[in-house]
């Protein structure tokens, strides 16, 4: 049987942080360590996701991507957005998003799962939370997924109720 790992984020916003509970134990059993930490505050980190789904919405290979009907011509659109700003967006909410996850405050909540899931070990780790726009995010980049490759990143409400062992 597995880990399973909850990051409890309470109620804050990019541009204040979030303070965080960490619930480490097994897969269908009560938590047995808990650690409270914070997510740091970045303010950018949300922009920078809306500037990448923009310039990923239209690039003329997603733009143009739509059903067409036989009898429906639709003219060319001119477009000021390209492949390379779709990239360059891509790699600065990239390089943001780690950066975040490479801060002092992250890195110790970081640490504390990894001194709880061995490398072998399965892991589902659940971020729950009520901020919609932390679902938004690339957490998928957090080195943590690269040093535990058997975990994986999941998605709660921040309100759920553990299931009848009984």
């Amino acid at each position: 049987m597995g880990k399973l790992v909850v990051l409890q984020i309470g109620d804050g916003n990019l541009e204040q942080g979030f303070p965080v509970i960490v619930q480490i134990g097994e897969e269908g059993k009560q938590s047995d360590r808990n650690f409270h930490g914070k997510l740091p505050r970045h303010p950018e980190l949300l922009q920078c996701y809306r500037d990448w789904q923009d310039a990923y919405y239209n690039t003329p290979t997603i733009r143009n991507a739509g059903i067409r009907h036989p009898r429906l011509e639709i003219p060319p659109q001119i477009t000021n957005h390209s492949e390379q700003d779709f990239k360059k967006a891509a790699q600065i909410i990239e390089n943001e998003m780690k950066a975040w996850l490479d801060t002092p405050e992250i890195r110790e909540l970081r640490d504390c799962v990894l001194d709880a899931i061995r490398p072998e070990e399965t892991a589902r780790i659940i971020i729950a939370t009520q901020n919609r726009d932390l679902w938004k995010l690339p957490w998928h980049l957090w080195d943590l997924f690269k040093r535990r490759p058997n975990s994986e990143p999941t998605f709660s409400t921040a309100s759920y109720a553990n299931p009848n062992l009984s």
